[in-house]
């Protein structure tokens, strides 16, 4: 089987989270800050809620927090992210192989159901696994036993395809193969990635058997 994360790994987000940020910082009267990224950019939803509520000292609770981002990003998620390059061609060789696909991501189930959707590749997946539903973040490694049970498979039997140099972390400490996916949001840290990842890749063009 192989496994996929969602945003940055299939489809093209990183900029319309990035711009939800600013704009929901600057109704807040918050400047932007590298250490406000890293405290949001690879939780899950509700824990990033609870950090923006303390770094912008909200009265609002994190649910509505949560309401608002979702509010913000679903018109994007619904119509106008893409997917990342050659991502169909992969879905499409992978499907013709006779591999199973499922997704784990920290997206809302709302916004993931949308975009795979509106980019017509819901039917590759057998399932998605939200990292909300298991209480741990992505990068925790005990996360990831619990979504080999959900997907009733074994570590040895999946490839785990991800653009996060820390949530590829935890799933390398957990003894998953895993595959770096190239993403915007981790160009400065790409080098570094590719050197504890077991193969790193700039697109999953490279992995179709006739490489763009």
């Amino acid at each position: 089987m192989y496994i996929f994360d969602l945003d940055g790994t299939l489809i093209d987000s990183t900029d319309v989270w990035h711009q939800i940020d600013l704009d929901f910082l600057k109704k807040y009267n918050t400047p932007w800050s590298p250490a406000y990224d890293l405290g949001v950019m690879y939780s899950t939803f509700p824990v990033s809620a609870v950090f923006t509520k303390e770094y912008c000292h909200l009265p609002q609770s994190p649910e509505e927090i949560m309401a608002e981002w979702l509010e913000m990003a679903h018109h994007a998620y619904a119509h106008t992210i893409p997917l990342k390059p050659f991502v169909r061609e992969f879905l499409e060789q992978c499907r013709r192989d006779g591999i199973s696909m499922a997704i784990y991501t920290s997206c809302e189930p709302e916004l993931a159901e949308a975009v795979l959707q509106n980019n017509g590749i819901r039917d590759y997946f057998s399932q998605i696994v939200y990292a909300r539903d298991l209480g741990c973040e992505k990068q925790d490694p005990a996360a990831y036993p619990a979504v080999l049970n959900r997907l009733d498979v074994k570590k040895e039997e999946i490839t785990f395809f991800d653009d996060s140099p820390v949530n590829t972390m935890g799933a390398i400490q957990a003894g998953w193969n895993t595959i770096g996916v190239y993403d915007r949001a981790v160009s400065g840290s790409w080098a570094d990635f590719c050197k504890f990842c077991p193969r790193c890749v700039k697109n999953l063009g490279e992995l179709v058997r006739t490489p763009y």
